[in-house]
């Protein structure tokens, strides 16, 4: 879609022994003024040079060129900021080099959040919200600060409180442990005065802007790549799911909806061997059939089907034969049909625990 779309700057310092350079937060900034500062330089030489050949040409340096297409230009930058007080600082060393930055926000933006809105950078908001503290005995509730009780409570609030504050935002990912994670989180940040049209356009409008990719992605547009969801729903309500997504126009169904709707009651006779009646219940959705068998008689005993489900066309359960005087596990597998007069159709067979086979016809 996009080549070289931005480069990441971390202010900071993250982990280890601190034995090897930058040892501080200090020595991070310092080292990456430094490298800003070595490419200004570095252009700077290199026009130089290209405006007069007869002085000495500078040393090649394909990391400073890099650089160059940043400093005091359009590409996007991405500085990290651990905290809200990094954030300003990120701004500020943004403006020391005239960057077109955005910040990796923190979660802790509600915290200053004029401050932040003054500086007009969009945030790419990080939805790893915090677990709750532990506070199960006294010794440990002690050890939990006021501070951090407060983050874990608000933090679902600061994708939000961005939005009503006037700043731009895209949501991420980032910090999560799964992908799994992602849509819950940001149903939850909805839960939390997040509006539904802001959460979508962070998802999609905000983040191709921000990437320069808007010509191509974030709106269904004529010309534009085909990536869309369909839902069963409202997408951030909490029990909607996601049937299908299309991307580039192909289509990958992910929950597929049976054409054949065979919830009810059937009866079903075993004519060979076996010889009995029985009654299947099925219930729930379409695409989420429950149920139960059992034999055609009254105060008879139900065994709940397990494994059941309807895939192109092919019908199959699992149950527990013994209320039906058989033991073990058995599995009921049919194809279903529709005719002309829009009956269902059922041709299969119950399998038994023992091997044995008994076709089946319902009615």
């Amino acid at each position: 879609i996009a080549d070289r779309v931005a480069l990441h700057v971390r202010l900071s310092i993250t982990g280890g022994d601190r034995k090897t350079y930058p040892r501080s937060p200090m020595g991070a900034v310092a080292l990456a003024r430094q490298a800003m500062y070595d490419a200004d330089w570095y252009r700077r030489a290199w026009q130089t040079y290209r405006s007069d050949p007869g002085r000495p040409r500078p040393e090649r340096s394909e990391a400073l060129a890099r650089l160059v297409e940043y400093v005091d230009g359009d590409r996007l930058v991405i500085l990290e900021s651990p905290d809200e007080q990094s954030f300003l600082r990120a701004d500020r060393f943004a403006r020391e080099f005239a960057l077109r930055a955005a910040v990796r926000g923190s979660g802790w933006e509600y915290s200053r959040l004029e401050s932040i809105r003054k500086t007009g950078r969009a945030v790419i908001v990080p939805l790893n919200f915090p677990k709750p503290p532990d506070v199960g005995t006294p010794e440990a509730a002690l050890a939990v600060s006021l501070r951090r009780l407060m983050h874990w409570d608000i933090a679902p609030e600061n994708p939000a409180r961005l939005v009503e504050a006037g700043v731009a935002i895209a949501l991420s990912g980032d910090g999560l442990k799964s992908p799994k994670e992602f849509l819950g989180a940001v149903r939850k940040a909805v839960e939390r005065g997040l509006e539904a049209d802001a959460a979508l356009e962070a998802l999609t409008i905000q983040p191709a802007r921000l990437f320069g990719a808007d010509d191509q992605l974030g709106t269904i547009d004529v010309g534009k790549a085909a990536h869309l969801v369909v839902t069963d729903g409202d997408l951030f309500a909490e029990k909607t799911r996601v049937l299908e997504t299309w991307v580039d126009g192909r289509r990958y169904e992910i929950a597929e909806t049976p054409t054949i709707d065979v919830r009810g009651s059937w009866r079903i006779t075993l004519p060979t061997q076996r010889r009995m009646r029985l009654i299947l219940a099925l219930s729930g959705k379409p695409e989420k059939l429950e149920g139960t068998i059992r034999l055609d008689r009254k105060e008879a005993e139900e065994a709940k089907l397990t494994l059941v489900g309807i895939r192109d066309a092919r019908f199959g359960c699992t149950f527990d034969g013994k209320p039906l005087g058989t033991e073990g596990m058995a599995q009921l597998s049919a194809v279903v049909s529709l005719s002309a007069d829009g009956q269902i159709n059922w041709l299969g067979n119950v399998h038994w625990a023992d091997g044995g086979l008994s076709p089946i016809d319902v009615e």
